[in-house]
């Protein structure tokens, strides 16, 4: 059997402790970032809907204050009260 040259198996052996472990730790690595994200993205989309569920609620109790105010104000401007 052929023996290969000693710097292509050293080579060979550096590569493999190498590649390996690297390999590991970017797949270890990427899932870690994937779920960092979707937790990120998740994160920002509530808080966005939470703050036009707020700017909704604070719009319709303005229009309702409104509503109240100008009904009360009515015979002020010649509407009859009924």
């Amino acid at each position: 059997m052929k023996r290969f040259p000693m710097m292509l198996q050293l080579a060979l052996i550096l590569f493999c402790v190498m590649a390996i472990p690297t390999a590991i730790l970017m797949f270890y690595s990427g899932a870690q970032i994937l779920r960092y994200s979707e937790k990120a993205i998740a994160e920002s989309s509530l808080a966005g809907l939470d703050a036009n569920r707020r700017l909704n609620e604070n719009a319709l109790n303005n229009l309702a204050q409104d509503t109240v105010r100008l009904t009360a104000n009515m015979p002020q401007f010649g509407f009859p009260a009924d």
